[in-house]
């Protein structure tokens, strides 16, 4: 051996490396090109063995070796791909603490029928972090085109928060019922607006209906008078009618009728955002306070059948 080349056996000895192990990374291209000695033997410089220990280094943090070849090939920098795998890290932390959550949810269940129920439920919710982004997605299926997108991205920021990072055994229960209610086929049918020409006119007026109705809440009080008379005067106009006392009587009964989906909703995203009060709850709270009676009737119904008598699609079938 030169004082200026080594063999395998001896960048074997120098990074306690396996002989197999450096020949399969020579084989692959991680190491310099090496000479070969007049009997056929490769023969490696300095810059083998140094990369071989920087090899050696991040082998022990498991980074994969698909990185490491970006690496020693020039592609990315070495600050690049430990940032790139400190964020798969993070990710992957993520994943546990939310497979760790589910399983504890599992193991918690009270009986073999809650388990079961438990089970059907989580089963929609295992892929982070697609988890969020399909809830985001069902929501923004559901939302009018014509809403602008500013004002999609706040709906939907507030329908559907990010699962948290060290998530309870409750969040990760909740955010599984919210899949199920935002996927359920007549889901769409209040958001979709399909009475209202002006549908961004009308997605505009109600979110500002709402915050007035969360901050009257919060004051202990019931939606402000005006606030009502505002979404009864803005639903009314979007459906070319007149705002009239018959009109009023109507809506609140439709409305509510309508909304039961997103009732259920606010249960869910309460244990998820930590707040009673959130975008679901006031929203029903300011349909309560619309006029007419608030429980399904014979009256209800005779209601929304003068209301979408003219409509060309039918009236679809009363909730249990």
């Amino acid at each position: 051996m030169t004082s200026a080349t080594f063999s395998v056996g001896d960048l074997a000895s120098r990074t306690q490396l396996p002989v197999k192990t450096i020949r399969y990374y020579s084989d692959i291209g991680l190491l310099p090109q090496s000479d070969r000695s007049p009997g056929g033997h490769r023969r490696y410089g300095p810059a083998a063995l140094e990369r071989l220990r920087l090899i050696r280094q991040l082998r022990a943090l498991e980074v994969p070796i698909a990185g490491i070849a970006r690496v020693v090939s020039g592609e990315l920098s070495l600050s690049g791909l430990i940032s790139a795998e400190l964020s798969a890290a993070t990710r992957g932390i993520l994943c546990l603490r939310w497979r760790e959550a589910a399983l504890r949810a599992l193991d918690e269940a009270v009986d073999d029928a809650e388990r079961a129920r438990r089970l059907h439920l989580l089963e929609r919710v295992q892929r982070l972090p697609h988890v969020h982004a399909d809830l985001a997605e069902a929501w923004s299926r559901v939302i009018p085109h014509s809403v602008p997108a500013r004002l999609r991205d706040a709906i939907i920021a507030q329908t559907a928060p990010e699962p948290g990072p060290a998530p309870s055994c409750e969040a990760v229960l909740a955010y599984a019922e919210l899949h199920v209610i935002a996927h359920d086929p007549g889901f769409g049918f209040y958001w979709g607006a399909w009475t209202t020409a002006d549908k961004a006119s009308l997605y505009a007026g109600m979110q500002h209906a709402t915050v007035a109705t969360a901050e009257a809440f919060a004051r202990g009080e019931a939606p402000p008078a005006q606030v009502t008379d505002d979404v009864a005067a803005l639903v009314a106009k979007g459906r070319g009618v007149d705002d009239s006392p018959c009109f009023r009587a109507a809506l609140g009964p439709e409305l509510r009728w309508a909304v039961h989906h997103f009732r259920r909703y606010a249960a869910p995203l309460a244990v998820l955002t930590g707040h009673a009060a959130n975008v679901a709850h006031s929203h029903c709270l300011l349909l309560d306070a619309l006029p007419g009676p608030a429980s399904p009737g014979d009256t209800q119904r005779a209601a929304l059948v003068r209301l979408h008598r003219n409509l060309p699609m039918p009236l679809p079938e009363w909730p249990a």
